[in-house]
């Protein structure tokens, strides 16, 4: 990406992370696409490393 378009890019997304912030807790996830937005809470979450080819 060129430098301006990380700077729109950032420019848009600062205030829906800010609005995350403030209005939900941290297990909330906001997934945008060109023709939807999901308000999405994680319920449970295991990582792992471990089958995953060096």
């Amino acid at each position: 990406m060129e430098e301006y378009e990380l700077d729109a890019f950032e420019a848009v997304v600062k205030p829906v992370m800010e609005y995350l912030a403030k209005n939900h807790n941290p297990h909330k996830t906001l997934i945008i696409t060109s023709d939807s937005a999901q308000l999405v809470e994680a319920l449970a979450t295991h990582t792992t490393q471990e089958f995953i080819p060096d």
